[in-house]
């Protein structure tokens, strides 16, 4: 697709979609790029995700992120 013919009001709407479904992040990390932004849970720290899914909250401080509180993702087990 030509940069011309790109409707930026369906862009918008794809990558809504895609960040709704967490494809847009799985694909990022996928890339090995860190992600940062806003915990629901924790709204005063700031998240960081990075390509192996650990995740972390804490600050910036002088240019880099100071992780302060490491998240565990639940242990996954199958039931047979």
């Amino acid at each position: 697709m030509e940069p011309e013919n790109i409707d930026p009001i369906e862009l918008a709407k794809a990558a809504d979609r895609m960040g709704k479904s967490g494809e847009l992040t799985s694909k990022l990390l996928a890339k090995g790029n860190v992600i940062y932004g806003i915990n629901r849970e924790y709204p005063d720290y700031l998240e960081r995700i990075l390509p192996d899914g650990q995740r972390s909250l804490g600050y910036w401080q002088e240019g880099k992120f100071e992780a302060r509180i490491s998240l565990l993702k639940p242990i996954q087990t199958s039931m047979d």
